[in-house]
């Protein structure tokens, strides 16, 4: 009789465990996999059709899509398309899903194959997928190794050197902006140009930050003013903290490769913030911005290539005089990455119409037009520098 007594008890347990099973399996009636499985998107020629919510380091981050994949409801696969700085496609494999009402949430940490490691979280349901990337860290580089870079502020200070190298006497230029051209048309501009664009730039960008999580911030003012073309080629006046603003994230991002540095524009957060900062009533379309669209496609996916220079030495602007900038480091574009904007340059021309210096940018436009596109060799860039140089008073 107690052998039957304890029988009966295993039967009942296994019939109660075998139950709890099938119920927790039939309670949930969560999507199916292919009701999940898609692109997700946030890209501004969405529309009101964006099923795509992401954010980065905390900020919303638009322009961007992923791709979720699961084939049984229990792992997926998530590919984040041009959203780890440096990566096309990040993948993240066997990611557990833990059923929620109405889909499934999942989370992690990552290491990508660039070494950028980073924290997700986030949430699947049909017709939608939020996620959320926190802790991102770049490795290492050049230019994270200094997260604040300061610009030049032009003075007319000068003081004369000679290269060890190369015996040359040479003249330290405190100007914010480098150029160069092997085209005699266009090279006769250097100087004018280093100092306007060099002084505007000191004016108008006070420092730049290189942000660990790819990230590129700045302090940044309006453009300064002055009465007419000649109050450019004096020094500005330093200008207090309180004319400048921090500039938001993710618009642009950073990384690193070949000695080479590569920013990539978000250009759908950027037509997003010139629509909302607009002073018209009603904000651009997206039809207007087709053209600026498609033409820097490229840098929105592979970046802007700027080339390194971690060691500046003298130049020769023209003979007889040579300069050597002051500062750390100079960032520039070279032809290859910006020939194809050279034939675009005329259209400055109506931009500066109704300036005072008309007279004298048209003719510097249709100059540097006409040399640059004959040129082999072009920079155009930036000097920074590791510490301030403004004098603080």
């Amino acid at each position: 009789m107690m052998k039957k007594k304890k029988w009966q008890r295993f039967i009942f347990a296994v019939c109660f465990i075998g139950l709890f099973t099938a119920c927790e399996n039939d309670d949930y009636n969560g999507p199916e996999p292919d009701e999940v499985t898609a692109n997700y998107s946030n890209k501004l020629a969405n529309g009101a059709e964006a099923n795509l919510a992401l954010t980065y380091s905390g900020n919303e981050l638009i322009g961007k899509s992923v791709y979720f994949k699961t084939r049984d409801a229990k792992t997926a696969e998530i590919t984040l398309l041009d959203i780890v700085p440096g990566e096309r496609e990040a993948s993240l494999t066997n990611v557990a899903l833990i059923p929620v009402a109405e889909g499934y949430t999942f989370s992690g940490d990552v290491t990508s194959s660039t070494s950028c490691s980073f924290h997700y979280t986030g949430k699947v349901e049909k017709g939608k997928l939020t996620i959320d990337l926190s802790n991102v860290q770049l490795p290492a580089n050049l230019i994270t190794t200094q997260r604040t870079w300061h610009t030049i502020p032009y003075t007319l200070t000068e003081t004369t050197n000679i290269d060890p190298e190369t015996g040359l006497e040479y003249t330290d230029e405190m100007h914010g902006v480098h150029f160069h051209s092997d085209n005699k048309l266009a090279s006769s501009y250097t100087n004018l140009l280093e100092v306007i664009g060099g002084n505007i730039l000191g004016s108008v960008l006070r420092n730049v930050y290189f942000n660990q999580d790819g990230n590129i911030t700045a302090l940044y003012a309006s453009m300064p003013q002055v009465n007419n073309f000649a109050g450019y080629l004096m020094p500005l006046p330093i200008r207090p903290e309180s004319d400048y603003s921090l500039s938001p994230l993710n618009l642009a991002t950073y990384y690193v490769k070949d000695h080479s540095l590569y920013v990539v524009p978000n250009i759908d957060m950027i037509i997003r913030l010139i629509q909302s900062n607009a002073a018209e009533s009603r904000a651009t379309s997206i039809s207007e911005w087709e053209e600026i669209y498609r033409l820097i496609n490229r840098w929105t996916t592979t970046g802007i290539r700027l080339n390194i220079v971690d060691d500046i030495k003298p130049e020769v602007i023209f003979e007889g005089f040579v300069i050597k900038h002051i500062g750390d480091m100079i960032l520039y574009l070279d032809k290859d990455e910006v020939g194809i904007l050279f034939k675009l340059l005329p259209l400055l021309k109506d931009a500066v119409q109704d300036l005072p210096m008309k007279d004298i940018l048209i003719p510097m436009i249709d100059g540097l037009s006409t040399g640059l596109i004959d040129s082999e060799e072009f920079e155009l860039g930036i000097v920074l520098s590791k510490s301030s140089m403004i004098s603080e008073k």
